[in-house]
């Protein structure tokens, strides 16, 4: 079943399978000859799709609807070319799989560290695109079931660092690492949301219980006290990275999650 809806001046077009959906995924911002043979095979694999070919009417919709994931297009020729992906994790932490992108690995690599969960290099084809949303999903259901674990448990390991919710200790690499009660609950949320963006204000209202003020950088000096006593991954990689007008990201090594 198809409907053609007019939002904002644009065309939003929704596709519904026969059967159970297998979820919702919103088609923003990619050409229409693509959009449609994509949301023609997702549709034949059971998902729901909307497409929206009007980038800010697409994301505008985000603000006020619920799905599954985003697919949007990303043009290596649009000096504002990664904004959309900024703005979207402004404000959700739905999947985001960047689709038309080139090859060049380090603009591919901003990509990921705006936010992006995946990204995949022109040309678009169906098949490559189902299978990064399969991967995608697997990994959320992963996640999920790896919190829900730990939910059950008083101490619980974030890969090399456990913490202890009965004394509030934290332990990295076994080694007790002294944190403050507010430095103890800032990095709960960061590792709970591991690998997502977690903006400034969304931080405050959960580790202050307060919002921010336009000049306010508490947030910032706590994680600044947090990378110093915790320092790098192995690897040198920064295990908080700032996102750049959003907010911060705890950088997970998948082979180490406990």
């Amino acid at each position: 079943m198809r409907n053609v809806i007019d939002r904002s001046g644009g065309m939003s077009i929704e596709m519904q399978p026969d059967s159970k959906s297998n979820g919702l995924i919103y088609l923003i911002d990619i050409e229409r000859e693509s959009a449609e043979l994509l949301a023609n095979y997702l549709h034949s694999a059971g998902y729901r799709t909307r497409t929206v070919q009007d980038q800010d009417g697409g994301i505008t919709e985000l603000q006020n609807e619920s799905c599954d994931i985003v697919l949007i297009a990303v043009r290596v020729t649009d000096p504002m070319r990664f904004e959309p992906i900024r703005r979207i994790r402004s404000f959700t932490t739905i999947p985001i799989l960047v689709v038309g992108a080139g090859d060049d690995k380090i603009e591919n690599s901003i990509a990921m560290e705006l936010g992006a969960d995946d990204v995949l290099s022109d040309p678009i084809i169906p098949r490559e695109v189902l299978a990064k949303i399969r991967a995608i999903k697997r990994r959320i259901t992963f996640s999920l079931q790896q919190i829900e674990a730990l939910e059950r448990s008083a101490i619980k390991s974030y890969g090399d660092i456990t913490l202890n919710f009965d004394t509030y200790t934290t332990l990295l690499a076994d080694q007790k690492v002294k944190l403050t009660t507010l430095e103890f609950s800032l990095l709960k949320e960061l590792l709970r949301s591991s690998g997502k963006v977690l903006s400034r204000q969304e931080l405050a209202t959960k580790v202050l219980n307060r919002e921010l003020s336009p000049f306010d950088r508490s947030i910032d000096v706590h994680v600044s006290s947090l990378r110093r006593k915790l320092g790098k991954h192995l690897d040198g990689e920064e295990r908080i990275k700032s996102i750049r007008g959003i907010g911060y990201l705890y950088t997970h090594k998948a082979e180490h999650l406990k």
